[in-house]
């Protein structure tokens, strides 16, 4: 779902969904400028997301109070503000896979963060892209992890990922 008061980012949000068609316009309908994909929402899916649309800026604000809730317990001197994932990196991806299996067993769910999609992916392999063309990207595919800030977590949950990811 896409939420704007800004009427090209709306038809750009529309366009995309559809595969990428140029518009609903009765000349254009089967004309495509960009790449897109089906992500046209069922009748059911849009009437729960319209259910649940007045509580986002609750959401948001519970999710920032989450990332203000780890900030306190970290060391390190690491801080995030994001309120949709708490970003970390570490040393090694060692290090970074060891913290994922512990909060796994925590029944934590964790993840990677995202990889350097041409060279850390096989699917990006005909790109020709080999390791070492996007170090950055690469490095943070190698050590970045994201933790749940989610808005339903409670204060002993939070303590439970900080216990975790910091051991303190």
């Amino acid at each position: 779902m896409v939420i704007t008061n800004d009427d090209e980012l709306a038809e750009l949000a529309r366009q995309i969904r559809n595969h990428g068609r140029r518009s609903n316009n009765i000349l254009d309908k089967f004309h495509f400028d960009m790449f897109g994909f089906n992500g046209k929402m069922s009748n059911i899916i849009a009437a729960i997301g319209e259910a649940i649309v007045d509580e986002a800026d609750r959401v948001i604000e519970k999710r920032k109070e989450n990332v203000l809730k780890l900030n306190t317990l970290m060391v390190n001197d690491w801080q995030a503000d994001s309120p949709h994932c708490y970003p970390m990196m570490y040393s090694s991806k060692e290090e970074r896979d060891e913290r994922l299996i512990e909060l796994e067993k925590a029944g934590i769910e964790a993840r990677k963060l995202f990889s350097s999609l041409p060279t850390q992916e096989k699917v990006y392999k005909y790109l020709g892209y080999k390791l070492g063309d996007f170090p950055v990207a690469e490095d943070i595919g190698d050590k970045g992890l994201f933790v749940p800030i989610h808005q339903d977590l409670n204060d002993e949950d939070i303590k439970q990922i900080g216990l975790c990811l910091w051991r303190i």
